[in-house]
């Protein structure tokens, strides 16, 4: 590593430190919290490729944890986080690399196909989840977990939980479908590679806090509802990174020290 790479590094890290705790919204369903601290590991990622996305991601994300006092969440906050970082870069900047290219659009499509998979099993898990709950003497407990006052609030949550997933599952091949559209009508529009790694590292990042936070609850229903907050944490974090890349972009001259 020169010494260029050491202080880029550096710098990014301690951007997504301070994005992720200058206003940090608790998640009481997972003991963790919601931030824009998303931002600036995409642009990290998206401007220097995986390896800054991973160090800036990972351990960025982690000194936020360790800072703000959520110290169960920061082994988990690395690899999440780390490897969220390293998908963004890879995918908009890494794969652009004449040995990736071609493998790019196969790349795009199964990693796709993973997440509309993973989502349509999760919520498989919920309607299965949403039909016993009646009778399933469990409930008093998530209801006390959640803080809910009867079982009519608690089923209307799990509906909403459904209903984002839903929409997540077919946003991102209605974004793909768009993006070979354009391409193949031969009209550049190089913004949408962007947008599909955005969509794509963020879904990786929801997965990732849901298994992590099944894990340090004990039960894998509970982390369910923190996956709207997730959701809306990398869509606002990615919108953010988005336009501020395109204004660099513009800038004269600035290519040249991203290099």
């Amino acid at each position: 590593m020169n010494t260029r790479d050491l202080v880029i590094k550096g710098l990014l890290i301690a951007l997504v430190v301070v994005a992720t705790i200058v206003i940090p919204i608790p998640v009481p369903f997972t003991e963790g919290y919601i931030h824009a601290g998303d931002s600036i590991i995409f642009i990290s990622g998206i401007l220097f490729g995986w390896r800054f996305g991973l160090v800036a991601g990972g351990i960025g994300s982690a000194m936020a944890d360790l800072i703000l006092g959520y110290n169960h969440w920061i082994l988990p906050t690395l690899i999440i986080k780390g490897i969220m970082g390293a998908i963004i870069g890879f995918l908009t900047n890494d794969i652009n690399k004449e040995e990736y290219s071609k493998y790019r659009n196969i790349i795009i499509v199964s990693m796709s196909i993973i997440w509309v998979s993973v989502v349509s099993i999760l919520r498989y898990v919920i309607n299965g989840f949403l039909t016993n709950i009646v009778s399933n003497s469990d409930s008093i407990f998530y209801l006390n977990e959640l803080e809910l006052d009867n079982t009519n609030e608690f089923i209307q949550l799990i509906q909403n939980v459904n209903k984002y997933l839903g929409i997540s599952m077919i946003i991102l091949p209605f974004i793909i479908l768009i993006f070979y559209f354009f391409k193949k009508k031969n009209i550049f529009f190089e913004s949408f590679n962007k947008i599909i790694g955005i969509f794509i590292s963020g879904l990786w990042m929801v997965i990732g806090y849901y298994v992590a936070g099944g894990i340090l609850k004990g039960n894998m229903i509970i982390p369910i509802f923190s996956i709207p907050a997730n959701i809306l944490q990398f869509a606002v974090g990615g919108i953010i990174a988005y336009f501020l890349i395109i204004t660099l972009e513009r800038i004269e001259g600035i290519n040249k020290y991203l290099q």
